[in-house]
């Protein structure tokens, strides 16, 4: 027994094999079924999510508009707070519902730095994809009040022969256009591929306006997205290339687009893997951040 009398935390657990038939609308803050919830205003205390692993969480509804999210997070606007080292990944909804939501971990308020974190989404716990044309977002800086920062991450968002249904997918998305924010050092690939037709597959999607957006760092990052429906960007409007988004968004100069070479992206819930693998283009092409001194496996 321990007790802890500086910090909040929830770290070290494995949540898995939760299902639901729940057909109730579940957005924003009342998804269906979540891994996480975490929605805490106690001050003076640090709030830590750490070294969690949640997957094979399953929604079997028909065709409601259900979500089911990995982590969400709802903290305090002071103090140190963090996201770190936890695996999100096969997560399973059913539903034919175009604005049925898949999101791995999602930050709706607060000061957080969100590092060191590997979410895999689109693919269920046996390695199928899910081919239903269902919203996805790998992790989404949704509204915080604050900031975050959210570096040295890494996002796999799969699955081939996706229906014909509109909904999008992002492998990193931010809401934010006023706050200081910063995404650097993360893996974001999507490719994910339509059968013929249906919705868009980004690797990434941020807010603002204009050149240089006030508040956003966004640099040092690999970049992928692939198969039919994919574009590579969203800034005020699709941007079709990485040269577009550099050219629109004024950021990303040390980025770059290419195969990070994950060990087993596409793995069932026992064999994904996350973790790059020689070679890797990865390897040395990002830049310091002296708040992140370990990585994922804690060295």
């Amino acid at each position: 027994k321990q007790c802890i009398t500086t910090r909040s935390a929830v770290f070290n657990n494995t949540i898995r094999n939760l299902t639901t038939a729940s057909a109730g609308t579940g957005t924003g803050t009342t998804p269906t079924l979540a891994g996480i919830m975490w929605a805490s205003t106690t001050s003076g205390l640090s709030q830590i999510i750490s070294g969690n692993t949640i997957h094979s969480l399953y929604n079997t509804a028909a065709t409601a508009a259900v979500s089911v999210y990995g982590i969400y997070y709802a903290g305090l606007t002071t103090g140190t707070n963090s996201i770190t080292k936890n695996f999100v990944h096969s997560l399973s909804i059913v539903s034919t519902s175009a604005t049925a939501d898949l999101r791995g971990i999602v930050l709706a308020s607060g000061l957080v730095a969100v590092t060191n974190n590997m979410v895999r989404l689109g693919i269920n716990a046996a390695g199928d994809p899910l081919t239903t044309g269902i919203q996805i977002n790998g992790i989404i800086d949704q509204t915080s009040t604050t900031g975050s920062s959210i570096d040295h991450n890494s996002v796999y968002i799969g699955g081939t022969g996706v229906g014909t249904q509109t909904g999008e997918t992002y492998a990193f998305r931010s809401n934010q256009t006023l706050n200081t924010r910063s995404y650097r050092n993360n893996i974001l690939v999507n490719d994910r591929s339509n059968a013929t037709t249906g919705g868009k597959h980004f690797a990434v999607r941020v807010a603002g306006t204009g050149v240089n957006p006030t508040g956003l760092t966004l640099n040092y990052n690999i970049y992928r997205a692939t198969g039919t429906g994919a574009v590579f960007g969203y800034y005020g409007a699709d941007q079709a290339t990485f040269a577009n988004w550099q050219v629109a968004t004024g950021q990303d100069a040390n980025s770059a687009v290419t195969d990070p070479n994950f060990v087993a992206p596409m793995g069932n819930s026992t064999t994904v893997d996350l973790h790059v693998q020689s070679p890797t283009p990865a390897e040395g092409s990002g830049t310091a951040i002296a708040a992140v001194t370990e990585d994922f496996d804690g060295q």
